[in-house]
C-alpha cells in the first residue's frame, strides 16, 4: 500500500467542464485516502464553477484540488472526430506537472467506481507508462511502424512516470511526432503515445471500460465470456469513449442513468440539445446494437 498522496490529472475545456466534475464527484464517492488533484484547464472558470471546486474541497478535506490555467494558442495540431485541442496537453504533462513523479491520468468523460488507491499500487519504478488496450484500435499501426497485430492502448487511463518521461525527454518525441505525422492518424494524442511507448505495459480491462466492451461480439474482442462479464457487470472505471456521449440524447451506454444520475445533482436543469427525429434514429440503432449483436 502506498502511504504518499495519489496524484491525479484531468485536462479539461469548457466542453467537458461538467464531465470533469461528475468525474471527480464519482473519485472521491469511493476513496478516503489523500489525493492530489491537478485540473489543467484551457479556458476560464465561470463563478459557478469556482463555487462548486471551493464547496467541493469543503466537503472532501483529503482531496486537494490544484486549477492550473493553460490555453491551448499554442497548440497547432489539427484534431479528428469529437477530440478537443485540449487532448494534446497531455503530453506536456511532465513539463507541467515539473515536481510530481508518478501520476495517473484521467479524461473527463469517466465514472470511477472502485477505490483509485487500487490502480495507484499498479504502479512500477521502472515502467514509464501502464494503460489499457483498445480492442480493434490498430489502423494507425502502420505510422509508427507495427503491424496489425500489434496491442495498443486507450489514452484515457494512464499511469505515467513523469520522472522517466522527463529523463527520456518523452515530451520531444510526442511533440516531433505529432509535427511530423499527426496528419497521417486517426486518433489523435493517442496515436503520439502509441507510437512512442511502444513497451507499454497491460493494466487490468477493468481500468477503463470503453463502450467498444459493450458494442463489440465477444469473438472479435478476442477475451474469455467470464471475463467480458465481469468488466461490464463490475467496471473499476467507465469510459465514455466514441462520440456518443450519455448527456446526449441519441446516447444508449447501460451505464447512462448512473452518469446522469450525477449529472442532475450538478445541473438540476439538464436537458437534452440533440433531441430530434435523427438523435432518435441514432439511439435505436445503439440499442439494436448494444442487445441484439453484441
Amino acid at each position: 500500500m502506498f502511504m504518499d498522496n495519489i496524484n491525479i490529472a484531468f485536462i479539461t475545456d469548457k466542453n467537458y467542464i461538467t464531465c470533469f466534475k461528475i468525474a471527480l464527484l464519482s473519485l472521491a464517492e469511493h476513496t478516503r485516502y489523500k489525493l492530489n488533484v491537478y485540473c489543467i484547464l484551457t479556458d476560464p472558470l465561470s463563478k459557478n464553477d469556482r463555487v462548486f471546486f471551493n464547496e467541493f474541497e469543503k466537503n472532501h478535506p483529503y482531496c486537494s484540488i490544484k486549477l492550473i490555467s493553460l490555453g491551448n494558442e499554442n497548440i497547432n495540431f489539427q484534431t479528428k472526430n469529437h477530440v478537443t485541442k485540449a487532448a494534446f496537453i497531455k503530453i506536456k504533462l511532465p513539463e507541467i506537472l515539473n515536481n510530481v513523479n508518478k501520476l495517473i491520468y484521467l479524461d473527463s468523460d469517466i465514472l470511477i467506481l472502485e477505490d483509485i488507491n487500487n490502480l495507484w499500487e499498479n504502479f512500477q519504478d521502472e515502467v514509464t507508462l501502464k494503460a489499457v488496450w483498445n480492442p480493434g484500435y490498430n489502423y494507425d499501426n502502420h505510422v509508427f511502424g507495427k503491424g496489425l497485430d500489434h496491442k495498443t492502448f486507450n489514452s484515457g487511463v494512464m499511469l505515467l512516470n513523469l520522472y522517466l518521461m522527463r529523463e527520456k525527454k518523452s515530451y520531444k518525441e510526442l511533440y516531433e511526432f505529432l509535427e511530423n505525422k499527426n496528419h497521417l492518424t486517426k486518433l489523435n494524442d493517442q496515436a503520439a503515445f502509441n507510437a512512442i511507448f511502444t513497451d507499454w505495459q497491460e493494466l487490468p480491462l477493468k481500468w477503463n471500460v470503453q463502450y467498444v466492451f459493450f458494442l463489440e461480439q465477444r469473438k472479435n474482442l478476442g477475451i474469455s465470456r467470464l471475463e467480458l462479464k465481469r468488466i461490464k457487470s463490475s467496471p473499476s472505471i467507465l469510459h465514455f469513449t466514441s462520440n456518443s456521449k450519455p448527456w446526449q440524447f441519441r446516447n444508449a451506454h447501460p451505464y447512462k442513468r448512473e452518469f446522469l444520475q450525477r449529472l442532475t445533482t450538478i445541473d438540476s436543469g439538464f436537458r437534452y440539445t440533440d433531441f430530434s427525429f435523427q438523435a432518435f434514429l441514432k439511439k435505436l440503432l445503439e440499442i439494436v446494437r448494444l442487445y441484439f449483436f453484441a
